[in-house]
Protein backbone atom coordinates (compact mmCIF):
# COMPACT_ATOMS: atom_id res chain seq x y z
CA UNK A 1 0.00 0.00 0.00
CA UNK A 2 1.85 3.21 -0.90
CA UNK A 3 1.67 6.24 1.18
CA UNK A 4 3.91 8.92 2.78
CA UNK A 5 4.45 8.84 6.26
CA UNK A 6 4.07 12.10 8.22
CA UNK A 7 4.54 13.71 11.56
CA UNK A 8 4.19 16.55 12.82
CA UNK A 9 2.70 18.84 15.61
CA UNK A 10 -0.78 20.74 15.70
CA UNK A 11 -0.01 24.56 16.29
CA UNK A 12 -2.72 25.46 18.33
CA UNK A 13 -3.05 23.92 21.49
CA UNK A 14 -5.61 23.35 24.35
CA UNK A 15 -5.57 25.29 27.30
CA UNK A 16 -6.77 24.46 30.93
CA UNK A 17 -10.13 25.90 31.39
CA UNK A 18 -11.48 23.71 34.93
CA UNK A 19 -14.68 21.83 34.43
CA UNK A 20 -14.86 22.55 30.65
CA UNK A 21 -14.39 20.80 27.49
CA UNK A 22 -11.89 22.21 25.12
CA UNK A 23 -11.24 20.95 21.83
CA UNK A 24 -8.78 21.45 18.61
CA UNK A 25 -8.88 20.87 15.35
CA UNK A 26 -7.32 17.60 13.89
CA UNK A 27 -5.38 17.61 10.57
CA UNK A 28 -7.73 16.18 7.74
CA UNK A 29 -4.59 15.66 5.18
CA UNK A 30 -3.75 12.40 6.27
CA UNK A 31 -4.96 8.68 7.64
CA UNK A 32 -3.77 9.66 11.28
CA UNK A 33 -2.30 6.45 12.74
CA UNK A 34 -0.85 7.41 15.96
CA UNK A 35 -1.37 11.07 18.62
CA UNK A 36 1.09 12.20 20.90
CA UNK A 37 -0.43 13.90 23.71
CA UNK A 38 2.75 16.11 26.08
CA UNK A 39 0.18 17.51 29.14
CA UNK A 40 2.03 20.29 30.79
CA UNK A 41 1.14 20.60 33.77
CA UNK A 42 1.65 23.94 36.19
CA UNK A 43 -0.02 23.94 39.43
CA UNK A 44 0.23 25.81 43.01
CA UNK A 45 0.24 24.08 46.22
CA UNK A 46 -1.30 25.28 49.74
CA UNK A 47 0.58 25.19 52.83
CA UNK A 48 -0.71 21.30 53.66
CA UNK A 49 -0.19 19.36 50.72
CA UNK A 50 -1.76 15.51 50.10
CA UNK A 51 -0.90 14.26 46.52
CA UNK A 52 -3.95 12.33 44.90
CA UNK A 53 -2.72 8.69 43.39
CA UNK A 54 -2.20 9.31 39.48
CA UNK A 55 -2.18 13.02 40.33
CA UNK A 56 -1.71 14.31 36.72
CA UNK A 57 -3.94 12.12 35.06
CA UNK A 58 -6.94 13.04 37.33
CA UNK A 59 -5.65 16.76 36.39
CA UNK A 60 -6.08 15.91 32.99
CA UNK A 61 -9.51 14.75 32.85
CA UNK A 62 -11.20 13.04 30.33
CA UNK A 63 -10.22 12.90 26.17
CA UNK A 64 -12.53 12.40 23.32
CA UNK A 65 -11.97 12.14 19.71
CA UNK A 66 -15.14 13.49 17.17
CA UNK A 67 -15.60 13.07 13.68
CA UNK A 68 -18.47 14.66 11.46
CA UNK A 69 -21.61 13.11 12.02
CA UNK A 70 -21.22 12.68 15.60
CA UNK A 71 -18.61 9.79 15.05
CA UNK A 72 -16.42 8.43 18.22
CA UNK A 73 -13.11 7.69 17.62
CA UNK A 74 -12.41 7.50 21.73
CA UNK A 75 -13.60 8.54 24.50
CA UNK A 76 -12.42 8.37 28.01
CA UNK A 77 -14.15 10.12 30.87
CA UNK A 78 -10.72 9.11 33.03
CA UNK A 79 -7.23 9.57 31.54
CA UNK A 80 -5.50 7.03 33.74
CA UNK A 81 -6.89 4.29 31.82
CA UNK A 82 -5.10 5.43 28.77
CA UNK A 83 -1.91 6.39 31.04
CA UNK A 84 -1.87 2.60 32.13
CA UNK A 85 -2.51 1.26 28.17
CA UNK A 86 0.26 3.26 27.27
CA UNK A 87 2.38 1.70 30.42
CA UNK A 88 1.65 -2.01 28.96
CA UNK A 89 1.68 -1.59 25.31
CA UNK A 90 5.30 0.53 25.86
CA UNK A 91 6.84 -2.07 28.57
CA UNK A 92 6.69 0.63 31.44
CA UNK A 93 8.05 3.90 29.85
CA UNK A 94 5.64 5.92 29.99
CA UNK A 95 5.69 7.48 33.39
CA UNK A 96 4.73 10.11 34.54
CA UNK A 97 7.23 12.22 36.98
CA UNK A 98 6.93 12.91 40.53
CA UNK A 99 4.30 15.49 41.32
CA UNK A 100 6.22 18.52 43.34
CA UNK A 101 4.19 18.17 46.54
CA UNK A 102 6.30 21.24 48.33
CA UNK A 103 4.29 23.23 50.29
CA UNK A 104 3.28 27.08 49.95
CA UNK A 105 4.87 27.26 46.27
CA UNK A 106 3.64 28.51 42.97
CA UNK A 107 3.81 27.88 39.34
CA UNK A 108 4.85 24.19 39.94
CA UNK A 109 5.88 22.46 36.37
CA UNK A 110 6.35 18.62 35.20
CA UNK A 111 5.42 16.98 31.58
CA UNK A 112 3.80 14.22 31.20
CA UNK A 113 3.76 12.21 27.47
CA UNK A 114 0.81 10.07 26.45
CA UNK A 115 0.07 8.13 23.20
CA UNK A 116 -3.05 7.22 21.33
CA UNK A 117 -2.12 4.59 19.05
CA UNK A 118 -4.45 3.27 16.76
CA UNK A 119 -3.16 -0.07 14.78
CA UNK A 120 -2.13 -3.47 15.92
CA UNK A 121 1.46 -2.81 16.40
CA UNK A 122 2.53 0.29 19.05
CA UNK A 123 6.08 0.19 17.95
CA UNK A 124 4.82 1.22 14.21
CA UNK A 125 3.74 4.90 14.89
CA UNK A 126 2.46 4.68 10.82
CA UNK A 127 1.12 0.97 11.52
CA UNK A 128 -1.84 0.77 8.57
CA UNK A 129 -3.61 -1.48 10.67
CA UNK A 130 -5.72 0.69 12.01
CA UNK A 131 -6.10 4.28 11.75
CA UNK A 132 -8.95 7.71 11.50
CA UNK A 133 -9.43 8.27 7.42
CA UNK A 134 -9.25 11.91 8.43
CA UNK A 135 -9.44 13.15 4.53
CA UNK A 136 -13.20 11.65 4.61
CA UNK A 137 -14.12 13.75 7.53
CA UNK A 138 -15.53 17.39 7.11
CA UNK A 139 -15.02 17.91 10.37
CA UNK A 140 -12.02 16.33 13.37
CA UNK A 141 -11.28 17.39 16.65
CA UNK A 142 -9.35 16.41 20.05
CA UNK A 143 -11.39 17.23 23.00
CA UNK A 144 -9.73 17.51 26.99
CA UNK A 145 -12.80 17.38 29.31
CA UNK A 146 -10.82 19.54 32.04
CA UNK A 147 -11.77 18.60 35.56
CA UNK A 148 -12.08 21.12 38.27
CA UNK A 149 -8.87 22.62 39.50
CA UNK A 150 -8.40 20.68 42.62
CA UNK A 151 -8.05 17.22 41.29
CA UNK A 152 -4.14 17.05 41.94
CA UNK A 153 -5.02 16.50 45.67
CA UNK A 154 -5.26 18.49 48.81
CA UNK A 155 -3.75 22.21 48.34
CA UNK A 156 -3.08 21.13 44.63
CA UNK A 157 -4.41 23.76 42.28
CA UNK A 158 -3.93 23.52 38.68
CA UNK A 159 -2.92 26.33 37.05
CA UNK A 160 -4.27 28.43 34.31
CA UNK A 161 -1.18 28.30 32.00
CA UNK A 162 -1.34 24.36 32.09
CA UNK A 163 -1.89 22.89 28.60
CA UNK A 164 -1.94 20.17 25.86
CA UNK A 165 -0.02 19.43 23.09
CA UNK A 166 -0.03 17.36 20.23
CA UNK A 167 1.56 15.66 17.35
CA UNK A 168 -0.07 13.73 14.98
CA UNK A 169 1.13 11.05 13.07
CA UNK A 170 -0.02 9.23 10.00
CA UNK A 171 -0.23 8.52 6.13
CA UNK A 172 -0.82 10.80 3.38
CA UNK A 173 -1.45 9.53 -0.45
CA UNK A 174 -3.75 6.76 -0.08
CA UNK A 175 -6.46 6.20 -2.52
CA UNK A 176 -10.21 5.99 -0.88
CA UNK A 177 -10.10 2.67 -1.57
CA UNK A 178 -6.83 2.09 0.27
CA UNK A 179 -8.35 3.84 3.08
CA UNK A 180 -11.32 2.05 2.83
CA UNK A 181 -9.30 -1.22 3.97
CA UNK A 182 -7.93 0.19 6.64
CA UNK A 183 -9.95 -0.64 10.30
CA UNK A 184 -11.65 2.46 12.24
CA UNK A 185 -10.91 2.21 15.72
CA UNK A 186 -13.41 2.81 18.55
CA UNK A 187 -11.79 3.51 21.81
CA UNK A 188 -14.78 3.64 24.92
CA UNK A 189 -15.24 3.80 28.74
CA UNK A 190 -17.78 1.82 30.72
CA UNK A 191 -17.89 2.42 34.70
CA UNK A 192 -19.22 0.40 36.59
CA UNK A 193 -20.84 0.03 40.45
CA UNK A 194 -19.91 -2.48 42.90
CA UNK A 195 -22.90 -2.25 45.11
CA UNK A 196 -22.90 -5.82 46.46
CA UNK A 197 -20.74 -8.66 46.95
CA UNK A 198 -21.21 -11.52 44.39
CA UNK A 199 -20.06 -15.23 44.21
CA UNK A 200 -18.75 -17.54 41.29
CA UNK A 201 -18.62 -14.70 38.76
CA UNK A 202 -22.05 -13.59 39.62
CA UNK A 203 -21.55 -10.20 38.75
CA UNK A 204 -21.56 -10.20 35.56
CA UNK A 205 -21.18 -7.22 32.65
CA UNK A 206 -22.27 -7.09 29.16
CA UNK A 207 -19.18 -6.43 26.72
CA UNK A 208 -19.75 -4.14 23.68
CA UNK A 209 -21.50 -5.52 20.36
CA UNK A 210 -21.62 -4.52 17.05
CA UNK A 211 -17.51 -4.12 15.94
CA UNK A 212 -14.75 -6.35 16.42
CA UNK A 213 -13.28 -6.65 20.57
CA UNK A 214 -9.37 -6.69 20.82
CA UNK A 215 -9.23 -6.16 24.61
CA UNK A 216 -10.14 -4.66 27.54
CA UNK A 217 -8.22 -2.57 30.52
CA UNK A 218 -10.07 -3.09 33.72
CA UNK A 219 -9.50 -0.61 36.63
CA UNK A 220 -10.69 -1.74 40.36
CA UNK A 221 -11.45 1.49 42.43
CA UNK A 222 -12.28 1.59 45.98
CA UNK A 223 -15.06 4.13 46.73
CA UNK A 224 -14.34 4.11 50.33
CA UNK A 225 -10.98 5.74 50.69
CA UNK A 226 -11.12 9.96 49.57
CA UNK A 227 -10.96 10.42 47.08
CA UNK A 228 -13.35 7.73 46.30
CA UNK A 229 -11.02 7.00 43.32
CA UNK A 230 -7.89 5.05 44.51
CA UNK A 231 -6.93 1.90 43.05
CA UNK A 232 -7.52 -1.07 44.59
CA UNK A 233 -6.81 -4.83 44.76
CA UNK A 234 -9.12 -6.59 47.34
CA UNK A 235 -12.52 -5.68 45.94
CA UNK A 236 -12.28 -8.89 43.22
CA UNK A 237 -11.12 -11.91 44.03
CA UNK A 238 -12.11 -13.89 40.73
CA UNK A 239 -12.91 -12.93 37.46
CA UNK A 240 -13.74 -14.70 33.94
CA UNK A 241 -15.10 -14.70 30.36
CA UNK A 242 -18.86 -16.15 30.20
CA UNK A 243 -20.89 -17.34 27.35
CA UNK A 244 -24.50 -17.81 28.28
CA UNK A 245 -25.15 -19.38 24.93
CA UNK A 246 -22.97 -21.84 24.85
CA UNK A 247 -24.18 -23.47 28.12
CA UNK A 248 -21.79 -20.57 30.21
CA UNK A 249 -19.41 -22.30 28.88
CA UNK A 250 -16.10 -20.47 30.70
CA UNK A 251 -13.25 -19.79 28.11
CA UNK A 252 -11.24 -17.70 30.40
CA UNK A 253 -11.22 -17.79 34.33
CA UNK A 254 -8.71 -16.83 37.28
CA UNK A 255 -8.26 -14.93 40.24
CA UNK A 256 -7.87 -11.33 39.93
CA UNK A 257 -3.74 -11.64 41.22
CA UNK A 258 -3.36 -14.26 38.58
CA UNK A 259 -4.89 -11.59 36.30
CA UNK A 260 -2.64 -8.77 37.64
CA UNK A 261 0.89 -10.97 36.75
CA UNK A 262 -1.14 -12.22 33.01
CA UNK A 263 -0.67 -8.80 32.37
CA UNK A 264 2.61 -8.08 33.42
CA UNK A 265 4.01 -11.42 32.15
CA UNK A 266 2.26 -10.48 28.26
CA UNK A 267 2.51 -7.20 27.99
CA UNK A 268 4.76 -5.34 31.07
CA UNK A 269 3.65 -2.86 33.28
CA UNK A 270 6.54 -1.54 35.86
CA UNK A 271 10.18 -0.90 35.38
CA UNK A 272 12.22 -2.40 38.01
CA UNK A 273 14.99 0.30 39.74
CA UNK A 274 18.73 0.12 40.03
CA UNK A 275 20.47 2.71 42.57
CA UNK A 276 23.28 1.67 39.57
CA UNK A 277 25.57 -0.10 42.52
CA UNK A 278 24.24 -3.15 42.99
CA UNK A 279 24.64 -5.11 40.15
CA UNK A 280 21.09 -7.05 39.05
CA UNK A 281 19.47 -6.54 42.64
CA UNK A 282 16.75 -3.88 41.84
CA UNK A 283 15.89 -1.53 44.66
CA UNK A 284 12.60 -1.73 43.61
CA UNK A 285 10.98 -5.15 42.20
CA UNK A 286 9.03 -5.09 38.94
CA UNK A 287 5.21 -5.71 40.43
CA UNK A 288 1.97 -5.32 38.74
CA UNK A 289 -0.20 -1.85 38.60
CA UNK A 290 -2.39 -1.73 41.58
CA UNK A 291 -5.90 -2.37 40.46
CA UNK A 292 -4.78 -3.06 36.73
CA UNK A 293 -5.55 -6.05 34.88
CA UNK A 294 -5.71 -5.90 30.63
CA UNK A 295 -7.40 -8.91 28.49
CA UNK A 296 -6.14 -9.18 24.93
CA UNK A 297 -8.80 -10.80 23.44
CA UNK A 298 -6.76 -12.03 20.39
CA UNK A 299 -5.33 -14.32 22.94
CA UNK A 300 -8.61 -16.22 22.33
CA UNK A 301 -8.28 -15.76 18.01
CA UNK A 302 -5.41 -17.34 18.06
CA UNK A 303 -6.88 -20.74 16.02
CA UNK A 304 -8.84 -18.80 13.78
CA UNK A 305 -6.16 -16.25 12.82
CA UNK A 306 -8.48 -13.48 13.50
CA UNK A 307 -5.75 -10.53 14.42
CA UNK A 308 -8.59 -8.17 15.91
CA UNK A 309 -10.01 -10.04 18.84
CA UNK A 310 -13.75 -11.24 19.02
CA UNK A 311 -15.93 -11.04 16.54
CA UNK A 312 -19.13 -9.13 18.16
CA UNK A 313 -20.53 -7.12 14.77
CA UNK A 314 -23.42 -9.52 14.49
CA UNK A 315 -23.32 -10.52 18.66
CA UNK A 316 -26.74 -9.23 20.63
CA UNK A 317 -26.36 -7.79 23.87
CA UNK A 318 -25.66 -9.98 26.30
CA UNK A 319 -23.97 -13.21 24.33
CA UNK A 320 -20.24 -12.33 25.45
CA UNK A 321 -20.15 -11.07 29.52
CA UNK A 322 -17.34 -10.07 31.96
CA UNK A 323 -18.43 -12.11 35.26
CA UNK A 324 -16.85 -11.41 38.79
CA UNK A 325 -16.41 -12.54 41.95
CA UNK A 326 -16.42 -10.18 44.34
CA UNK A 327 -15.70 -10.33 47.79
CA UNK A 328 -16.29 -6.62 49.02
CA UNK A 329 -18.69 -3.82 48.35
CA UNK A 330 -18.10 0.10 47.79
CA UNK A 331 -16.17 0.11 44.71
CA UNK A 332 -16.37 0.92 41.21
CA UNK A 333 -15.01 -1.07 37.83
CA UNK A 334 -13.62 1.50 35.30
CA UNK A 335 -13.66 -0.86 31.86
CA UNK A 336 -11.61 0.72 28.52
CA UNK A 337 -12.71 -1.16 25.75
CA UNK A 338 -10.80 -1.47 22.31
CA UNK A 339 -12.90 -1.92 19.44
CA UNK A 340 -12.39 -1.79 15.68
CA UNK A 341 -14.86 -1.22 12.89
CA UNK A 342 -13.60 -3.87 10.25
Amino acid sequence: MPGRPIADKVIDTIAFSASTKVGVDLPRDRLITEIDLLFEVQHDNGSAVTESQDAFYKMLGGLSIEGSGGVQFLNLNDARLLHFLNQLDYQGTFHAPHIDDGASGNDKTAKVPLRIHFGNNPLNPFDLSAGIRAEDLSELKLYVSWPAADRGGTGITTDTASLVRLMVKGVQGLTPGERARVAVPKVGQTDHTIAATATDLGKTFDLPTGAHLRRSLIMLLDNTAAPNDVRNDTRITEMGLILPKQQNRRPFVCSWYQARFHTLGRHGGEVAQDDGTTLDDPTVAITPEIGIVLLDYREFTVMTADPWGLNMVSAAEGDVKLGFTIVTANGTIKRLDDQIEY
